[in-house]
């Protein structure tokens, strides 16, 4: 069956929530098919997921974190969510000629953590 895109961005809503006991993700990138437009009935949904606590994680134990997270969540299980972790700093150092690379270039990023804005110790509160 292949998906929208409004139940491709839920599916990742719905991933990024079942991740979060363990991880905070920072980013979701969708590749392959369906990034590219191009799926089909037994495309799988690829996505990269872009955490810092996966910096001190081998491949084995990201591995082991994004499998688990499906468990208990049927819809998950049943989209056929194909997932890769990468670092951070794995992310934003990665060459273009890579994998990774690959994925920045043709990816569509569709979730990223806001960053709040932090207060500068010297402005002054607004008013009314």
């Amino acid at each position: 069956m292949v998906r929208t895109e409004t139940e491709i961005r839920d599916l990742a809503r719905k991933y990024k929530k079942a991740l979060e006991p363990t991880i905070q993700v920072e980013r979701i990138v969708l590749y392959g098919s369906y990034a590219k437009g191009i799926p089909h009935t037994w495309s799988d949904i690829d996505f990269a997921v872009i955490s810092r606590d996966f910096a001190s994680k081998s491949r084995w134990e990201r591995q082991g974190i994004l499998g688990r997270a499906k468990l208990g969540y049927p819809d998950l299980q049943d989209a056929m969510i194909s997932p890769l972790g990468y670092s951070v700093g794995e992310y934003s150092r990665a060459p273009r000629q890579t994998f990774l690379g690959e994925i920045k270039r043709t990816g569509k990023t569709i979730y990223k953590r806001h960053k709040r804005a932090k207060k500068s110790k010297h402005s002054e509160p607004r008013r009314a």
